[in-house]
């Protein structure tokens, strides 16, 4: 990057070479070859393209346990680590829900017990009565009920039309 001296200073376009305000500073780059349409087709950026549809699905699960936080005790940098935290468990070849299941008790401990204890009587035939949807119904409802982000679809397509 090269910082533009004189008493004129450009932003914009001219050619090859893009010029551009930072901070007070212009500056001049060239422009790269990477585009969207590569970036997304290219066999270089398989393993980014599968990183970002994990990135995807760690931060929807992160999203829906921080909504069930109070909002006065809400922290961004938590929801970041439960981003985080979600994502090394879809790496270690968990699904959506087993992420799920394993974070829930770090941010409500109360309702991961009240959950475990539901899901206790269900398995062991006792009649539970419920006046709405349980928390984890909802939750898990919510996670799979939307399409998956067209990232992953591009690249599973690209990952089957890949030659051998």
């Amino acid at each position: 990057m090269a910082k533009q001296a004189g008493p004129i200073f450009f932003t914009g376009r001219i050619g090859p070479i893009l010029f551009y305000q930072m901070n007070g500073n212009y500056y001049a780059r060239s422009l790269t070859s990477l585009d969207a349409k590569r970036l997304k087709k290219d066999p270089a950026f398989k393993q980014t393209m599968q990183y970002a549809g994990w990135l995807g699905m760690a931060s929807r699960v992160a999203s829906s346990l921080y909504q069930r936080i109070p909002k006065e005790q809400r922290r961004h940098s938590f929801y970041r680590a439960l981003t985080g935290k979600a994502m090394q468990l879809l790496k270690q070849g968990k699904t959506a829900a087993e992420a799920f299941d394993t974070l829930l008790p770090e941010v409500m401990p109360v309702t991961a017990q009240a959950v475990k204890a539901t899901a206790k009587q269900v398995t062991t035939g006792t009649t539970v009565q419920r006046t709405g949807p349980c928390f984890a119904d909802e939750v898990l409802q919510s996670l799979f009920t939307q399409p998956l982000p067209i990232i992953e679809s591009r690249t599973q397509s690209f990952i089957d039309s890949s030659p051998p």
